[in-house]
Order: C-alpha cells, then structure tokens, then sequence
C-alpha cells in the first residue's frame, strides 16, 4: 500500500481539525483565533477544511477565513475567491453564510467583489438561491455596487418562477435601502403583480413597489397607482393584499387619490384580516398629514376600531393614535365611546382598546385624563388575546416604522420581549427586525434582551431572534458578534433547518 508522508500544512490541518470538533464554543472560538493567525502564513491549510464534511470545521475555517480578509491585504483577493467557492458548497449553510460574507465584504472592499459580479449574476438570474443571496446581501450593503447587475436580475423578472422568486428575494429587499436601484425594473414588477396568482410572489414584487413609490412619488402615482385601480375591482385575495400593500404607499404623498377611492378601499377589508390591519395602519398614517385628511379618514378608522378581530381593533386604535398627532380634539371627540369598551365583557376586547388608548395617551396625555386609570387596571389584567393582537400590530407599524410619528412604540414592543406566550416574543422580535432593516440604530440597546431569546424553547422565536440580530447586525457587527457570537455558532446544530440557515446568514455578518 502506497504511503506518504504528510505535507506541515496537511499535518497543521489536521490538528485544527480536532480543535474544530470541540463540542465547546469556547474552546473552537480560541481554535479560531489560532487557525486565524497560523493561516495568515500558512492559507494552504485552508482548502481541505473548507470542504470538511462537518460543519464545525468548515464554518470555523470560513470565520478564520473573514478575519483573515479585514487584516491582510496581501491574502485579500485569494480569500474572497475562496468565499466565491462557498456558494457552491454541498451544506446549505456553507453557501448562506458566504452570501453574507460577500455583503460584508462589499461594504469594506468593494473593489474585491466588483471584478467578481459576472460570475454571480448570472447564476443569480437562473435562480440560485445561494447567488440571489449573494446579490440580496450585496445590493443591501454596497448599493453603488448593484447597478451595473440590474439589467440581468431584471431579466431574471421575465424568467420561470424560481428565477422569478429567487430574483425577488434580493430586489425586495435591496428596495428597503435602495428603492431607486428598482426604478427600471418597475415595468416587470407591475407585470407581476398584475398577472401572477403565487401570493408570495406578487407580495414581494408589491412590497418593492410601496418602497418605490414611497421613495419616488411622482413614480408612486403615474406607474404604480393606476395598478391599483385596476386590482380594486378584483376579488382574489392575491389582488386585495397587494393593494392593500400600496396603497398607502402611494397615498403618503398623494392622499387625494386615497381619499377619491375610499369607498372602494374600504371595502377591500370586508372578511380580511391582514387586508384590514394594513388599510387601517395606512389610513392612519395618511390622516395625520392634515386635519383636512384627519377629518375624513377618522369615520373609517372608528369602523376598525369596531371590527370584530382583536389586531384590525387595536391598528384601528393605533391609526387614530396618529391622527390624535394632528388633531387631538377629533380623537377627544371619541374617546367616551372608546372608554366604554374598556367595560366589555369579553376581556380581550377591553385589554385590546386598553392598550391602544395607552399609545394614543403617549402622543397626547390629556386626552385620557378621565379614564387613565381605568386604563391601567384594564391593562394590568394581562389578557393573553390582546397581548398577542397588540404584539402583531407592533410588527405590522415597525415594517414601515417611521420616528417621526412612531416615538415611544419601540420600548412598547421591548416590553413584550420577555412575554410568557412564545406568540408573543415572536410577533415582538419580528416587530424589531422590522425596525432594524431601515433604521438598526433605534434597536441596538435591545440587543442583549433578543440574544437571549436565542436560546428560547420554541423554534420560531429562535429563529426570528436570530433574524433580528442578523439586521442589526449589518450596521452593528461588533455589538452583536460581543452579545451573541457563540450561542449563534451553537444555532449551527439546530434541530431546525430555518434557524440553522439564519444562524449562517447571521454568522457573515459579524467580521
């Protein structure tokens, strides 16, 4: 039998790779430091323990690997290629750990991942899921970098549905930080929404298009608003919830159309929940505009306020919150009628109008004045329905979270965080990475509070925690890789496939 004697680099590899093993955290974490400094003389010892089979090893080396990039130019563009050959690793996670890497990467050097867009657009066009990430993560951190990629992800637009989702995943998202990159891409995007039946689709196409049409008015109304109209006199639901989503988008900067149309809005919530928590919400923001707006959305506003579903009550509440911010005598106006259902016999009920009425009271005090204790005692009977119902329209206002109509919500949804119902802790963690995508700042004194919950019992609050901190995490490293880096590398190991693929996604972040 042929033997060989083993290269020092092949015989260093194998020693790192029984450090990697540890069962420890702490232990690979102190492995990782070493493999850091010994592979900045030696990076040969790398390529074997990327392709190790056990994620352990393969992702300590790709994290050594990120270190290695921030500290040594002269390994720079080798390392980055060796990243580049991680999208194609066989362990999922490999693949979405190095989509974020890119990310992060393209924000400290993107001259690096410049000359290496030709290789992952393509890809990303024919819908790989690992190189749309690459491209969503990318576009999301070093926006001047995607430019030059649209013309192909719009192509993409034109493709079979996988390329179609797949493009989607990373045009959405780019347009929470980059709506202008989209503009070319509206035409396709307005195709979608029309034409499409996948709820899943349209809303992401719908959702890039509120974010456009927030950003560029004059777009919002000449591209965007004539598709609504056309898909209020539909009766799928697919057609309903995206022009719930736009609506408002368009109507911030052009609340006559809003108001012209209101009938026909209004009715778009008959039997519809979510289609009612996002009309409520967006009628509330536009009424807060003017007393004019304020006065004729009001009516509205009150019918949800009396809906039967605890979450369209409370954003009912919530959108006359805003309209107290430019006309409090108008809600003044109603509050007796409001301060009766406090008295309600299903306790859900009261809890619900409770905890609205303590938002409104954070905008404007004295409107509650004769029933602010009745308010508290309401609260404090701590109705589980209308936790849940609040905690969800927290996270429906934070996807569109706006400082300056939203002051004093955020230590709200902080305080639903440590709640004894999984349901809540995850509309509350989903509420805070809403936030986190446009504005991380506001959340980061959090960030302890939503690590722990990495560690949580249910697999869904697990999950969002880590996706939270993944957010954070973009304008944030530092702070998150010191709270939280070892119970993220513990997420690796999961027993769910989702929270191990946001563990990934969360672990290229924190270079």
């Amino acid at each position: 039998m042929f033997w060989r004697k083993k290269l020092p680099e092949e015989e260093k590899a194998d020693e790192f790779r029984k450090l990697l093993k540890e069962k420890d955290v702490n232990k690979r974490l102190s492995a990782i430091s070493s493999l850091t400094d010994v592979g900045s003389r030696s990076p040969q010892i790398f390529p074997s323990l990327l392709q190790d089979r056990d994620i352990h090893v393969c992702s300590s080396a790709a994290f050594a690997i990120s270190g290695l990039i921030s500290s040594y130019p002269e390994l720079r563009e080798e390392l980055v290629r060796k990243m580049m050959e991680l999208l194609k690793h066989r362990d999922y996670r490999m693949q979405r750990y190095a989509a974020s890497l890119l990310g992060r990467v393209a924000a400290h050097f993107p001259e690096l991942i410049k000359d290496l867009l030709p290789e992952i657009t393509p890809l990303a066009k024919e819908g790989d899921v690992a190189y749309a990430l690459a491209v969503r993560e990318i576009g999301i951190q070093a926006p001047q970098l995607i430019e030059d990629m649209m013309p192909t992800m719009t192509q993409a637009l034109e493709g079979k549905k996988h390329a179609i989702r797949a493009a989607l995943i990373a045009l959405e998202r780019i347009s929470w930080k980059s709506p202008v990159l989209l503009r070319d891409s509206m035409p396709h995007l307005l195709n979608i929404v029309r034409k499409t039946d996948s709820l899943q689709i349209s809303v992401l196409a719908a959702g890039a298009l509120t974010n456009i049409s927030m950003s560029s008015p004059d777009l919002g109304k000449q591209l965007v608003w004539p598709l609504v109209e056309d898909l209020m006199e539909k009766k799928k639901e697919v057609a309903r919830t995206c022009v719930s989503l736009m609506v408002w988008g368009v109507g911030l900067a052009h609340p006559e159309l809003v108001m012209n149309a209101l009938p026909k809005i209004a009715k778009l919530s008959e039997d519809d929940v979510a289609i009612g928590m996002l009309l409520g919400l967006g009628l509330g923001r536009i009424g807060s505009q003017s007393r004019v707006l304020a006065e004729k959305v009001t009516p509205e506003l009150l019918k949800f306020v009396n809906d039967p579903h605890p979450a369209v009550r409370v954003l009912g509440i919530i959108g006359l919150r805003y309209v107290a911010q430019i006309s409090p005598k108008l809600v003044k106006a109603v509050v007796p009628d409001l301060s009766k259902m406090l008295e309600h016999k299903d306790a859900t009920v009261r809890g619900t109008v409770a905890i609205g009425l303590k938002l409104i009271s954070l905008v404007s005090p004295d409107i509650l004045q004769d029933v602010v204790e009745m308010v508290s005692d309401v609260i404090a009977e701590e109705n589980i329905g209308a936790r849940h119902a609040a905690a969800t329209v927290f996270n429906m206002i934070a996807k569109y979270y706006d400082p300056t109509v939203d002051e004093g919500v955020i230590p709200e949804i902080a305080g639903f965080l440590g709640d004894e119902d999984s349901k809540v802790r995850d509309q509350a963690l989903l509420a805070i990475k809403n936030i986190a995508l446009r504005n991380p700042s506001l959340v980061k004194e959090w960030v302890p509070q939503v690590a722990k919950l990495l560690e949580d019992k249910n697999e869904t609050v697990r999950r969002h925690a880590t996706w939270a901190l993944e957010e954070v995490a973009v304008d944030h490293p530092e702070l998150v890789k010191e709270t939280a880096l070892s119970k993220i590398i513990m997420l690796l190991d999961d027993k769910s496939v989702k929270v191990r693929m946001f563990a990934a996604l969360s672990l290229g972040k924190l270079i």
